[in-house]
């Protein structure tokens, strides 16, 4: 039989173990279920985390992120339409204020996108009018700027497969051969030896989604002088404008 003494050594000792034996991801998560308004004020030790974090990837944790789309309505309910086609009803809370008899299908508008829960609120409507497929493609044509006369590579990390291939195909347009790679279809170390390689003049890493391995390399490789930036989730137009910016950068070089 243990003593009171023991019992109380052996406890302590199971007590130290624990923690090492749950992983960080197993301890957010218990961190995140465990929060409520009796002890959110316990929590303002995050802050510092969230700090820290962001000075390691140089990227903002945002919550919400802003998204464009259209309205379409069915009887007497609204739904909301991204430019990847992802559709989301609107409730009271969503219309933010904008009155019902207020909402139109004729025009675009912008919204802010919880990035966890993928609700969204409408912002404002914008002065952009909604086309049909015919008149989209031709302006997506007509807003690509001339092919540019060098032969750009660029390698993509990411697991957004609907955006990457929107934005290989303005990409395309200009004469840029894209490399995508997929880090829930390849592994950490194939992914790290593309990024090692010299030929891509530049390369961009989604934070979301990405491995802290490739994370670490791609920091690395920033600080050795290659062209490469970490990005939280851009949307394709962000994805082109990264790219473009970057090879102007190498073209004003030259």
């Amino acid at each position: 039989m243990f003593s009171q003494q023991q019992q109380q050594t052996q406890q302590q000792k199971i007590s130290t173990m624990q923690p090492s034996q749950i992983s960080r991801s197993e301890r957010l998560r218990q961190l995140t279920s465990e929060l409520d308004e009796a002890c959110v004020s316990e929590y303002h030790p995050l802050l510092r985390l969230v700090d820290k974090y962001n000075q390691l990837v140089s990227e903002d944790v945002v919550l919400w992120h802003q998204i464009q789309g259209r309205l379409v309505r069915s009887e007497n309910d609204w739904s909301f339409i991204d430019q990847q086609g992802n559709q989301y009803c609107l409730t009271t809370e969503s219309m933010n204020g904008i009155p019902i008899e207020e909402l139109t299908t004729a025009y675009y508008y912008s919204a802010r996108q919880r990035r966890d829960t993928k609700s969204i609120i409408l912002i404002r409507q914008l002065n952009v009018p909604v086309v049909n497929e015919c008149d989209s493609v031709k302006q997506v044509h007509e807003l690509v700027e001339p092919m540019m006369a060098e032969n750009y590579q660029v390698l993509i990390i990411s697991w957004w497969g609907e955006t990457v291939k929107n934005a290989t195909q303005k990409l395309t347009r200009l004469g840029i051969k894209v490399v995508w790679l997929d880090p829930s279809d390849v592994n950490n170390g194939k992914i790290v030896h593309e990024m090692n390689k010299t030929q891509y003049d530049f390369q961009l890493v989604v934070l979301r989604g990405a491995h802290h391995e490739i994370v670490t390399a791609a920091h690395r490789l920033r600080r050795m002088g290659r062209r490469i930036k970490v990005a939280n989730n851009p949307g394709v137009s962000a994805m082109v404008a990264f790219v473009q910016e970057a090879l102007q950068n190498v073209e004003d070089e030259a």
